[in-house]
């Protein structure tokens, strides 16, 4: 009879044993939980994880003949989980990624960081013969070398106003027939293939003595005074042509200066800047005139700034000049369908990225011809 007995236990005891191993296994430190149909295993609790294995590379590439599926987490050289699928271990980097946009001018003579946008990152500029580069620092390391991607666009920096130049000023007051050093006419005549094109054209005439503070008179902003000056590549082409012309007081025989400048670097020093630099006329009020002048391949479009000067006996062809007789008129001008440059502020930027690390990486803006750029740059680091 007792044998009886203990068999029909064991037999319930090895059935309930075989019923339990089929069930879903559920481990958990909150209570009630119930198992999950779907899991095998279920982990549930509000004061801890699950922990995958963790190794060293070496000891990963120990493991000797792996099962298809192995995860476990490596915590040197190449930090990350590794999942072996057959024939070799498949890198699971941890999730992260950090991104932002900045802008940096570096197109001026002192670069600078304009603005930052974003978290988990500083821009600092280099300091030296490298201020135009600049490097961005994760405030928390990745754990190895992220993606980095840039992309990039220019961004308008602060357009040049006449305040930008040197100033050109003469001492003698115009007030009188022996002070009368002036400008009487200042003209610009537009030629397409040889017709003359009055809708771009530019008279200011009898301006005479303007009784203005060291004979400077600023017409940047006076209408009808802003003509459009085109180059080869606008309306009219190759045959776009100017002719450029001044006049002195009748009272005085003054030299005519006059420069623009193309490049629009807020001076007149460069290259094909000065367009006239004429003796003083006899007689005195002749009109001097310039004829052919064509905006030159490598000019900026967009708006610029010429200067005319007439002054008495002092023979320099100094933009900046400080003589005792005479008169200075600056004026605004746009420049048009010039071929080799399309506006500064228009040229595509490329901003390029080296040095990358899991710390940070350096960045340096140049527009198409490595020409340093403002520009506004997004960065995504992820890992």
């Amino acid at each position: 009879m007792k044998g009886i007995i203990c068999t029909v236990f064991a037999s319930i005891f090895l059935l309930s044993v075989h019923q339990r191993l089929e069930s879903q296994v559920l481990i958990s430190d909150l209570a009630p939980v119930p198992a999950d149909p779907n899991a095998m295993v279920k982990l549930s609790g509000d004061s801890g994880g699950f922990l995958y294995p963790r190794l060293t590379e070496f000891q990963r590439l120990s493991i000797n003949s792996p099962a298809v599926g192995l995860t476990v987490y490596q915590y040197n050289e190449r930090v990350g989980y590794y999942v072996f699928v057959s024939p070799g271990w498949v890198y699971h980097a941890r999730i992260r990624k950090e991104h932002g946009t900045i802008k940096v001018d570096v197109s001026s003579a002192s670069p600078s960081i304009i603005a930052t946008n974003g978290t988990g990152f500083t821009v600092t500029q280099l300091t030296g013969p490298q201020t135009n580069v600049f490097d961005v620092v994760f405030d928390n390391s990745f754990d190895n070398t992220p993606n980095i991607t840039v992309s990039s666009e220019p961004f308008p920096t602060t357009e040049i106003t006449i305040g930008d130049y040197c100033a050109s000023t003469h001492g003698a007051f115009c007030d009188n027939f022996f002070n009368a050093d002036y400008m009487d006419d200042v003209i610009i005549e537009s030629f397409q293939n040889g017709s003359q094109n009055m809708a771009s054209s530019m008279y200011d005439l009898a301006s005479n003595c303007n009784l203005q503070v060291d004979n400077y008179v600023d017409n940047t902003a006076v209408p009808g005074l802003q003509p459009i000056i085109y180059g080869q590549c606008g309306p009219g082409g190759a045959g776009n042509t100017y002719n450029m012309a001044q006049r002195s007081s009748f009272e005085w025989g003054d030299d005519m200066y006059a420069y623009i400048d193309w490049n629009q670097d807020a001076d007149f020093y460069d290259a094909n800047e000065t367009i006239m630099n004429q003796a003083a006329p006899t007689p005195n009020d002749l009109l001097v005139e310039l004829t052919g002048l064509v905006v030159p391949v490598d000019a900026a479009n967009g708006i610029t700034f010429m200067r005319c000067i007439s002054q008495f006996t002092i023979y320099d062809e100094d933009s900046c000049g400080d003589t005792f007789f005479g008169e200075t008129q600056d004026y605004q001008i746009e420049v048009v369908g010039a071929c080799g440059n399309p506006s500064p502020d228009d040229r595509a930027s490329v901003c390029s990225i080296n040095q990358v690390s899991a710390n940070g990486f350096r960045v340096y803006c140049t527009d198409v011809n490595a020409v340093p750029k403002a520009a506004s740059f997004s960065f995504y680091a992820t890992e």
